[in-house]
């Protein structure tokens, strides 16, 4: 869980599940001391409701205004897109997803005439952009779109500073959020439309976390001395 990962060197678990509770609610056990513990045990518990949150399917053009003061406010956004690399040789961009702290969006680029709001963001230089392994999803957006994105925060490049195994997204999610991530997802044919509710709630999945990630993970590098290397 999150406060072993942190400490790194815990050997017991910090929650478990009370089965004698009717909602069988999770239960702190006292192994940090201090603000630290304070703090990463509010950001566990508000991990609880990540899964109920409203994912907003950007389709239109009139959706897309709809969300430009959205994201336009915004100082700090996960980032993730899904391309057909698997099932066409020239492959391209078919979704692009970004998570603020409380909304989910899945943006249809293969729907839309008008992206600017979404490529303003990408490129402000004070809006700080989260990416899991950010190398394919920059070279595809720069391939299709022309698009230079600024200010990234790659989680997947803190995971090799902390020394970590198995990066991948789907066990990052598992280790650090107990999230399970559908498998077979993972070679979907994302430009097949219509896309089932299913699909959209794995591609929102893959953003959900990352503002709550880097927060997880900018403590760990404190503790490690390692802030600054990031």
């Amino acid at each position: 869980m999150v406060i072993q990962l942190l400490k790194g060197r815990l050997k017991r678990r910090p929650f478990f599940l009370d089965k004698r509770q009717s909602n069988q609610r999770w239960v702190k056990q006292s192994i940090l001391p201090g603000k630290c513990a304070k703090i990463i045990w509010g950001l566990f518990m508000s991990y609880q409701g990540y899964a109920k949150r409203n994912i907003l399917v950007i389709d239109s053009d009139r959706k897309m205004a709809d969300i430009k003061g959205l994201i336009h406010s915004k100082v700090i956004v996960g980032v993730d897109l899904e391309a057909d690399s698997l099932h066409h040789y020239k492959d391209r961009v078919c979704l692009i997803q970004i998570s603020t702290d409380l909304t989910d969006m899945v943006i249809d680029p293969l729907k839309l005439n008008q992206m600017s709001p979404v490529w303003n963001l990408l490129v402000e230089p004070s809006v700080t952009k989260i990416f899991h392994d950010a190398d394919f999803d920059l070279r595809s957006l720069n391939r299709d779109f022309q698009i230079c994105v600024t200010n990234i925060f790659d989680t997947r490049v803190v995971m090799d500073l902390l020394g970590e195994t198995d990066v991948g997204l789907a066990s990052v999610l598992k280790r650090y959020f107990g999230v399970n991530l559908r498998k077979k997802f993972q070679r979907y044919n994302w430009s097949r439309r219509p896309l089932s509710k299913e699909a959209i709630q794995y591609a929102a999945m893959d953003t959900r976390y990352l503002i709550k990630l880097k927060t997880v993970l900018e403590e760990r590098l404190r503790i490690a001395g390692r802030l600054e290397w990031a």
